[in-house]
Formats: C-alpha cells, sequence, structure tokens
C-alpha cells in the first residue's frame, strides 16, 4: 500500500471508530447525547482518545500494510485482534479520567470496539468486491473454463483467472468427488456435479478446456479423473502444485499437461531450498556433462540460487547452444561454455585454472546399456578415465566439494556399463583418501524418467505412431524418479557431505529412498491410457522381445556388503560400506588403483573385447559378466538392434583387400 493509500486508510478507520462509538453511546443513552450540550464536549474527548487506540494497534497489527483488494481471513483476524486490544487498553483511560468517562462509558466499550471492526473490516472488503466484479469480463471469454476440484487449489486459481485478464478464460463451473458440494459455490462460480458428470455439463455449459486443480489427488484419483475427461474430448491441463509455485517462481495460472509421472504411485520428495542456497549461493560451480537430461535441469536448478558463476562442460556444443539459449530465457548470464572432452587432461586444467570452481557435479558419462556392452573400451576411457581426471583435477585446483552420478545398475553389474560406473563410485572413495581437503561422494539414481534414451520418451513414441509398444519382458520391474528429484538428490548431497564429514566415512554413496519398484508392462499400459490418441480406435499392443545384453530383471540400489544409514533427509540414505569392504576383494585403495590403471591401459591399446572385460571384473568385485560379453564378438552384441546381423569379415576376405591395398599404393 502507498504511503498515501495509507492516510486514506487511517482516516477510514478514524471515521469507523467515530461512527462506531457514537452508535454505542447513542444506545447507551437512549439517543440522547446530542441533545444535551453538556455530554457532547466529554464525548468528542474520548472518541478521539478511542481513535488514537484503535489506529495505533491497527498499525501495530500491519493493518495498514494490507492491500484491500486481497484482502482475507488471516488479515481481518489481525484487525479484529487490533480491535480487542485497543477496546481494552481503552478501558484505562476511561476509567482515570472522569471528564472521559462520562462521555463513553466503559459499559460501552465493547459494542463500541466491535462496531469499529466490522466497519473497518466492511469498507476494505467492500472494495476487494468491487475490484473483482469490475475484472470479471463484460462477454463471453474465449476459453470456458470447467475445474476439477472444489477446494482451496481451485479458490485461489479462480481469484488468479480473474485478475489476468490476459487469459481471457473464465471460470464456468467446478467438479468434486463430494456429491454434498453439489449446488455450493466457490468464489461465486457453482460446483455443478462430480467428475461422472463431465461429459455432460462440458455439452450444457459449452466448456472449451478443462483444468484439474486437485493439489493432493493421488496417482489413482488422477488417472481416474484424466479418463473421465478424456470422454469429453478436451484437453485437460494440471493446475500447479504450491510446491512448483515457490520452486519454479511461477504463476498459479501456469498450467501444464499431465505427466506419467503424475500417475506413478511412489513418495513426492522435495528439498529446503533456503539450505541449497546457502550452500551455494556466490560459488562457482562446474558441471559436467551440461548438455545431457540430468546435466541441463541441474544447471537450471544451480541457476536459480545465484552462484558467481556457472561452468558448464560438455562434448556435444549442440547440446551445450540450446543450454545458453535456456539460461538466456532464464535471465542468467554468469556462466562460460565449454565444448570439451573430459578425458583430454590438458583442457581439463586449462578450464578448472581459469575459473577455479568450488563445487564440482561430475554427470558426464556413457550410460546405454547396449551399447556400451559393444564398446567396453570407450566406456572404460570416458566413465572411468574421465571421472578420474576429473576429480584430480578438481583436487588439484582447490575444489571444496565433488559429487559423482552413480547410477543402480552399479549395484551386483552385470553389464559393461554399471561395471564402470562401480568402478567410478569405488575410484571416488578411493580419490577421497588421497585428497582429504576435498570432499567428495557419489549419488546413485534409479531409472530417471524423461531423460535421453528412458522407456518414457521411447513408449511415448511408439504410442503415438499407433504401436506396439515393445518392453523386453513382462515381469521386468526398475525404480523411478523424476529429473527433478535426480537434481535435487545430487543438490542435497552437498550439504550431507558437510554434515558427514565429521563422521570420517570417506566418500559416501547417498542413495534416495523411491518406494516400491514399478512393473515396466504396468507402466506401458498406463501410458497407452494417458496418450492414446481418441481417434485411435484399434487398441495398441505391448510386444516382449526378451532381455538385451546387460540387462537385469530387477535392479536394487544397495549391495550386500553395504549399510543404508538414515540421513538429516527423510527420503536420502547413506550407503556406508561393511567392515574390510571398502574396495572389495582389493586390500587396500593403492591395489584398487592399480588394477585401475591396467584397466585403462588396455582400453586406451584398444585390446581386445574379452581382456577388457577380463581386466573390469579384476577392478570390480561383483561383476558378473554375462559368458557373451567374454566369447562373442564384439559386434554381435547388438545384432538385435539392427534389421540384421552385422557379418564377421573372414581371413579371405581381409587378404584380399590387404593385396588390393598393397597394388593400389
Amino acid at each position: 500500500m502507498t504511503r498515501n493509500r495509507q492516510w486514506y486508510a487511517i482516516l477510514a478507520d478514524a471515521a469507523a471508530v467515530l461512527l462506531a462509538y457514537y452508535v454505542s453511546v447513542s444506545y447507551y443513552h437512549g439517543g440522547r447525547i446530542l441533545s444535551e450540550a453538556e455530554s457532547i464536549t466529554p464525548f468528542l474527548a474520548a472518541v478521539t482518545c478511542a481513535m488514537l487506540f484503535h489506529v495505533g494497534a491497527n498499525a501495530l497489527a500491519a493493518g495498514y500494510r494490507i492491500i484491500p483488494r486481497y484482502i482475507g481471513l488471516a488479515e481481518a483476524l489481525r484487525l479484529f485482534a487490533a480491535a480487542v486490544a485497543a477496546g481494552v487498553a481503552l478501558v484505562a483511560p476511561i476509567l482515570l479520567v472522569s471528564n472521559l468517562s462520562s462521555g463513553l462509558p466503559v459499559a460501552s466499550i465493547p459494542i463500541g470496539a466491535m462496531g469499529a471492526f466490522v466497519v473497518m473490516g466492511a469498507w476494505r472488503f467492500g472494495e476487494r468486491i468491487i475490484t473483482e466484479r469490475r475484472q470479471r469480463p463484460q462477454q463471453q471469454a474465449k476459453d470456458r473454463v470447467l475445474l476439477v476440484g472444489a477446494g482451496a487449489g481451485a479458490d485461489m486459481l479462480i481469484r488468479e483467472i480473474r485478475r489476468m485478464r490476459g487469459l481471457d478464460a473464465e471460470v464456468v463451473g467446478l467438479v468434486d468427488d463430494n456429491p454434498r458440494l453439489t449446488g455450493l459455490r466457490v468464489q461465486g462460480c457453482p460446483v455443478l456435479g462430480t467428475p461422472a458428470d463431465i461429459s455432460a455439463l462440458v455439452a450444457t455449459h459449452n466448456v472449451s478446456q478443462i483444468i484439474i486443480a486437485i493439489p493432493s489427488a493421488t496417482p489413482k484419483q488422477l488417472a481416474d479423473i484424466y479418463l473421465k475427461c478424456r470422454e469429453a474430448g478436451l484437453p485437460v491441463k494440471m493446475a500447479p502444485s504450491l510446491t512448483e509455485l515457490i520452486r519454479e517462481s511461477g504463476s498459479p495460472t501456469n498450467f501444464r499437461d499431465l505427466e506419467i509421472t503424475d500417475l506413478l504411485d511412489r513418495p513426492k520428495v522435495h528439498i529446503d531450498p533456503f539450505v541449497i542456497s546457502h550452500r551455494i549461493s556466490g560459488k562457482r560451480v562446474l558441471v559436467t556433462g551440461a548438455g545431457g537430461s540430468i546435466g541441463s535441469e541441474l544447471v537450471r536448478q544451480v541457476a536459480r540460487y545465484h552462484p558467481e558463476r556457472l561452468v558448464l562442460v560438455d562434448h556435444d556444443e549442440s547440446a551445450l547452444y540450446e543450454l545458453h539459449e535456456q539460461l538466456q530465457t532464464l535471465g542468467f548470464d554468469r556462466y562460460a561454455l565449454f565444448p570439451a572432452n573430459i578425458q583430454e587432461e590438458r583442457k581439463l586444467e586449462a578450464i578448472f585454472a581459469k575459473h577455479l570452481p568450488d563445487i564440482v557435479f561430475h554427470s558426464a558419462a556413457y550410460k546405454h546399456v547396449p551399447i556400451m556392452e559393444r564398446a567396453p573400451d570407450e566406456a572404460v576411457l570416458n566413465n572411468i578415465r574421465g571421472t578420474q581426471l576429473v576429480a584430480r583435477t578438481a583436487a588439484r585446483f582447490g575444489c571444496l566439494d565433488l559429487v559423482n552420478i552413480s547410477t543402480d545398475k552399479a549395484v551386483d553389474p552385470i553389464c559393461v556399463m554399471g561395471a564402470t560406473k562401480r568402478a567410478c563410485e569405488l575410484l571416488i572413495r578411493a580419490l577421497s583418501r588421497r585428497h582429504t581437503n576435498m570432499r567428495m561422494a557419489s549419488v546413485r539414481f534409479g531409472n530417471v524418467l524423461g531423460s535421453q534414451g528412458s522407456v518414457v520418451p521411447v513408449f511415448r513414441k511408439q504410442i503415438e505412431n499407433g504401436g506396439p509398444v515393445v518392453v523386453t519382458h513382462p515381469n521386468m520391474k526398475r525404480y523411478f524418479m523424476t529429473i527433478q528429484e535426480a537434481v535435487q538428490l545430487v543438490l542435497h548431497a552437498v550439504i550431507l557431505m558437510e554434515e558427514n564429514e565429521l563422521q570420517g566415512s570417506g566418500a559416501d554413496v547417498y542413495i534416495l529412498e523411491m518406494g516400491d519398484p514399478i512393473s515396466i508392462v504396468e507402466l506401458a499400459h498406463q501410458m497407452i491410457n494417458l496418450l492414446r490418441p481418441p481417434d485411435h480406435e484399434q487398441p495398441i499392443a505391448i510386444q516382449f522381445t526378451g532381455l538385451r545384453p546387460g540387462e537385469k530383471m530387477d535392479e536394487v540400489l544397495v549391495w550386500g556388503n553395504e549399510e543404508a544409514l538414515p540421513t538429516s533427509h527423510l527420503f536420502i540414505r547413506r550407503a556406508i560400506p561393511k567392515a574390510g569392504a571398502d574396495f572389495g576383494y582389493h586390500d587396500s585403495y593403492e591395489t584398487f588403483e592399480s588394477e585401475v590403471q591396467k584397466l585403462i591401459k588396455l582400453a586406451a591399446l584398444r585390446a581386445p573385447h574379452e581382456q577388457i572385460v577380463a581386466a573390469l571384473e579384476a577392478c570390480v568385485s561383483g561383476y558378473r559378466p554375462p559368458e557373451t560379453a567374454k566369447s562373442q564378438s564384439r559386434y554381435a552384441v547388438l545384432s538385435n538392434l539392427h534389421p540384421f546381423a552385422e557379418a564377421e569379415v573372414t581371413e579371405t576376405d581381409h587378404n584380399r583387400r590387404t593385396e588390393k591395398a598393397v597394388t593400389l599404393k
């Protein structure tokens, strides 16, 4: 409220006090107060005292900081408390000064105080009502909206839609699963029925859009509501929850499409943004793999916590440019982009020497299981050697914290990718013993919904094309988390590292409590129901292809030789090795690092597939490569991803091509 409006409010409240106490005293005297001239002067003196008490109490209760057009119950309660306090305080001078008591009897004070509260509240609420009536469209809006839900979320949404005239939308009514609310009104909008009535209401009220405004709805409730909305053949949107409003700094009218993550029955995980902001604000933060799914979301979230600088490293320059465009949209410009390979040691040193990052988030990695089965040399060099170089360089240039991103496939791995990520976890643990001035940790993810190569975008594309939806095995289950939750785990690891530093446990591994694993077939069915085009009459089939090389039926988050301990965050656990199991069957981190160096050397020399897999098995205790990984041709592993298997080059073909090359030379 501006200063001028504050003075207007003070004058209006003073007039309200005068009117209320005049009516109260007049009632006390039977309406004869103005007929006796000797009573007018004491009354005016007493009512002036009452004005000072009431205006002062309102000021102390922040009553003049209330914007009338936004007044609600909380503000009204403040005004009520101020009126009671002023009435109680007014009793003392009335009793002590006999001249005042003759003008304002003590018995009239309660009625006067309550009357003042009523009048002061009435003019404020009156201004709000007038403002809201002016905001209502004078003619029929372009979008006629039906809200699902008649709770607090709908109340806030209706007021916001009316306030934002640019939306050109009008709420025609609401539906709620509580039939007893039918016929009642929310902000003047009628509750027309239950979700079962949606199809009929769309026709009778000319509805053009449906918005679900139930932040507390369970996944099952959302699925049922969505199916009923789909029958009406209209677009369905979700109103943001309060948590999304705080995290994204958005508006209640930032509607979004219903996502498959809304339908998964698993706990939603959130972190305290103020704690993270305190740790990241003003720091220099480096992110490897910044252009990937996890890396780019990590960058976007870190940017909101006002770091001094973001240093973004990725080998994909197109992904970096897209990230640059997104940061420009967010209004963040304190960043540097480096299209670089983390295996280039000199390049890494130049980047670290120039920017001296305080915190490093290492998300660069090869992650596609079947492809890494085909190219174990590249998996070793990029995942293991790259992690080694990033961590060593960070320690050399005085970095404070390093968080390595791992995967649940690192637990009891049977694939090359999982084994290399397990080696990275152990490597981070070994390096933390050498470089005690830098805190290090790893975080293990389950499957990240919506990330590059995850089942959700693959299923979505298959459904849009009419099917079939391809699933490897009917009994396969996986843990799932959203990209936002994955990044929150990464960010909170920085806090947990600092908390656990006193416990001396070295480089810990943090995991997210993700509830029960989800059936992939069930996920496919849910996505088909959610995304199947309304005009697609034929049912979309699910086709089973069998497990791919390196895949397991179930994934787990904790090794048998690890202990999962609670942390300060309810949904995050700390996995620490049991006694004697720090580096598997290696008796020290020096022995483990020696085996890692042998493995990296073999990969750099492009040794045969089976030699690299054997060396990886020697590094990672518990790695159980399938027999095909030891005996098959490296190109046969992915034959099921091609229209036909790649043919082997026979010795005769090789000799013939060699002779031809010599002749040409």
